[in-house]
């Protein structure tokens, strides 16, 4: 035998051995399987066609291509047939070819997923259908025998005549999800033009679902005609605006929004069609011929954060409803809060409403409102602190506010308050002062009492309103330059709630400034013919009146300091200012500014013998009577060494008055 002879031969007994090897090698498998068993088929292309009569499972491992050209149907799947799984196969057809994947009737719990089947193009699959299917799944009807429990799920079909998924008559339990179908080639399906091409269509189907495919360029992408206990859901629609054809009426659920449809009729039966697109051509048709339409835009409350939200609604009709501020949507307080319930009266003015917060040293704010009626409840619910804390309210309102804040566990409220900030709880640092709110010197801050508390009666001839100011009044001192030729000087001054009586002169002090001014203090006071009075809402009685005044050439220069107290402990001290000095007669007059008055009433929290408003001054006030200095204290009653330090000072004599000093330095 000569050598290319033998290499011929080779060559030929190498490719008919291995090519009749991959043409039965799949069904050879199946065939010596025993029922249960799972087949792994091996990547390559096979050339051949499969039936399966029994219960296995067809597992690709890699690209494993099935080759079906020149065979009616790739894989058929016998009657009455259970339990069978194909996986992971691409099947390509040719024009001779009617079907990728045949389910006969009877067939059960039969699973078809991850496969690519393509070039299906013989119509019909040999009968007078003008379709080929890339799956065609269907049942007998005499006696009635469907396939049943039936999953096609992850398939890709495409280049199929007609229709990629057909569910023949008498069908039970089908799912048909997570498919792709393209390149679905339209067929005239009645002979009289009318082209389509079809996603999913089945007749006579129970228990249908379809959800989660994509149909790209379809006609039709779903066909279900007198179906029941079907349901089509979130499928993707490219360019396939009718979505769903079916029989009229019908019971189908069809979720894939938005939609609109219409009725129409051949004749003998009447449908309903679903499109995507109100301006779809067909649509338009039908619609134009008058035919009853509906549309899915159901109007209700879209927001999922509302009470009232709809899942069903399309429309959003501006109907949502939301909770309340730290609410549920029953009306609940949320984790963390309280629902508590402020009530207020007097507090609005015609100059100021009241803002209203509540803070609490570990979380901050909790609370905010501005009242802003005269009177009123609000009932909300408060961020609360379930530790210890401290917490502050902070107002500000006009006098007359006063408010209650109660919680659901009682009739009586727990805290109380006017228009005073108030500090409380168990963290609260310690606050002595007075917490008699009837005192006149009431500190709301307070946490504890340190028995300070002045409480205004008929015996002691105290009146108070917290720190009594006084109102805005006039003034005239008569003969400024106190010459002995002239009249006695005098000081006297009125407004609308208080007088001050002309006053005896006692003597003044001059100093000559570094400017070359000159500063002048004048006492009045009481001597055998007058007494300095003092008489108004707050204060009535004999005081000392001291003038401080500056002098420039015989001109004012700056305010006019009048300063009034008394051995009780009394101190009144307001800035003036003086409108006309008539140097013929030495005579001032002038305006007392009632916004930088002091008070008239003895408020001592800190019992150091002076009152708590009283004014800081700036010049010493002089001696009326010869008396000896006992010590001097700072203001938190301290003694100390009045000659290096810058500071305010009291001056405690033998006969029991108390003088306020600042050294200047």
């Amino acid at each position: 035998m000569n050598k290319q002879y033998t290499f011929i031969l080779a060559l030929f007994i190498a490719f008919f051995f291995t090519s009749s090897h991959l043409l039965s090698q799949i069904q050879t498998q199946i065939d010596n399987a025993n029922i249960g068993d799972v087949i792994v088929v091996a990547e390559g292309t096979y050339n051949e066609s499969l039936v399966i009569d029994k219960s296995i499972t067809l597992q690709a491992d890699g690209a494993v291509i099935l080759n079906v050209a020149g065979f009616l149907t790739g894989i058929s799947i016998q009657s009455n047939i259970s339990n069978v799984i194909i996986d992971g196969f691409t099947i390509t057809g040719d024009n001779s070819t009617g079907s990728g994947i045949t389910v006969s009737p009877g067939a059960n719990d039969i699973t078809i997923t991850n496969n690519t089947i393509q070039d299906i193009l013989l119509p019909g699959g040999g009968n007078n259908s003008p379709l080929s299917y890339g799956i065609l799944c269907y049942g007998d009807t005499d006696p009635v025998n469907p396939p049943s429990n039936i999953v096609i799920d992850n398939n890709s079909i495409n280049n199929v005549l007609g229709s990629a998924i057909s569910l023949g008559s008498d069908t039970e339990n089908v799912l048909i999800s997570n498919n792709t179908f393209s390149d679905i080639i339209p067929v005239d399906l009645t002979g009289l033009g009318n082209f389509a091409a079809i996603g999913v269509q089945a007749e006579l189907s129970s228990g249908l679902g379809v959800q989660n495919n994509t149909y790209d360029e379809l006609t039709i992408s779903n066909n279900l005609i007198d179906c029941s206990d079907t349901y089509v859901s979130e499928n993707t629609y490219n360019n396939s605006n009718l979505m769903l054809s079916t029989s009229y009426p019908h019971s189908i659920s069809f979720n894939d929004t938005p939609w609109w449809s219409t009725t129409w009729s051949d004749g003998v039966n009447y449908y309903e069609a679903y499109y995507n697109d109100p301006n779809d051509p067909g649509y338009l048709y039908w619609v134009g011929l008058g035919i009853f339409t509906q549309n899915s835009f159901i109007p209700g409350c879209t927001d999922e954060n509302a009470c009232n939200f709809n899942p069903d609604a399309i429309d959003d009709d501006g109907s949502c409803e939301y909770a309340a501020s730290n609410t549920d949507c029953n009306g609940d307080c949320l984790e963390g809060y309280t629902e508590l319930t402020l009530i207020w009266s007097g507090a609005v003015t015609d100059t100021m409403m009241t803002s209203f917060s509540v803070s609490g040293s570990i979380n901050g704010e909790l609370y905010s409102s501005a009242l802003d009626t005269n009177s009123g409840s609000a009932t909300e619910c408060w961020m609360t602190d379930l530790q210890a804390d401290c917490f502050s309210i902070d107002i500000e309102g006009p006098e007359g506010l006063e408010w209650s804040i109660y919680s659901p566990l009682s009739d009586d409220p727990f805290l109380t308050g006017t228009n005073e900030s108030i500090v409380f709880g168990s963290e609260c640092p310690e606050i002595w002062g007075c917490m008699d709110s009837e005192a006149c010197n009431y500190n709301a801050l307070a946490t504890d009492d340190d028995g300070s508390c002045v409480v205004p009666n008929f015996e002691n001839s105290i009146q108070c309103d917290e720190c009594c100011m006084y109102s805005v009044g006039t003034w005239t001192h008569v003969n400024a330059f106190y010459l002995a030729s002239s009249d006695t000087p005098t000081l006297s001054a009125t407004a609308e709630n208080w007088e001050l009586s002309s006053a005896a002169f006692l003597y003044s002090e001059e100093e000559i400034n570094a400017d070359g001014s000159v500063t002048t203090i004048s006492w009045f006071g009481a001597d055998s013919n007058n007494s300095s009075m003092l008489t108004g809402d707050c204060y009535n009685g004999e005081i000392t009146l001291v003038l401080v005044f500056k002098t420039m050439d015989n001109n004012i220069v700056g305010d006019i300091v009048i300063k009034m107290f008394d051995d009780s402990g009394m101190y009144f001290e307001t800035t003036t200012i003086v409108d006309s000095f008539d140097l013929t007669t030495a005579t001032m007059t002038g305006v007392i500014e009632s916004g930088n008055s002091g008070t008239l009433i003895m408020i001592d929290s800190d019992g150091n013998g002076v009152g708590d408003c009283d004014e800081i001054t700036f010049v010493e006030e002089g001696n009326i009577n010869h008396k000896q200095l006992i010590k001097t204290i700072n203001l938190l009653g301290q003694d100390v060494d009045k000659s290096n330090k810058k500071a305010v000072l009291l001056y405690i004599y033998d006969d029991g008055t108390v003088e306020k000093k600042s050294q200047l330095r």
